[in-house]
């Protein structure tokens, strides 16, 4: 078994989302400044790095991530590279026609990584991203699909408020 850890590095230097709070750590105990050991504390959004967005960041009386089973997150998961459709800067939607190419793969796979490769330098929040198109999630559900993970911000548009 492969473990893919798409897991975006933790530094003051990651990008926040735009109005938001960037990452930050600080030791509050040092073993040479006479601590019995080095003590420290993170303060960063829910938002900075890899993360999962709960129901609650999308609707008021959504569920919170404290509910949220971890068994979704762990196990088996199929790998989609679509940094091909995105190299010549455009930003086109993510189609269920991109993901139908992966065949019985996709049939078999609980959880979806997709690969854009277009949020490549992480000390600079991008101006745009690509979307999944509105299709795509109940077409995914509709095929067993528990989880659907990307290498951008968020599934939506920067600026989208819906």
């Amino acid at each position: 078994m492969k473990i893919f850890d798409i897991s975006r590095p933790l530094s003051h230097e990651l990008a926040p989302w735009p109005g938001d709070v960037g990452f930050e750590f600080k030791l509050n105990g040092r073993i040479p400044e006479g601590s019995s050991v080095n003590l420290g504390m993170i303060s960063m959004s829910l938002h900075n790095g890899s993360h999962a967005d709960a129901r609650f960041h999308f609707e008021q009386d959504g569920s919170t991530m404290d509910e949220a089973q971890l068994a979704t997150y762990l196990g088996p998961a199929l790998v989609v590279d679509l940094s091909r459709k995105f190299r010549d800067g455009a930003m086109p939607r993510i189609e269920i026609d991109d993901l139908r190419e992966c065949g019985d793969e996709l049939r078999a796979a609980p959880r979806l990584l997709v690969k854009t490769n277009v949020w490549e330098d992480s000390h600079v929040f991008p101006e745009e991203i690509p979307t999944i198109a509105p299709d795509v999630p109940p077409w995914l559900q509709a095929r067993g699909l528990k989880l659907l993970g990307l290498d951008l911000p968020s599934v939506d548009e920067i600026r989208s408020k819906d």
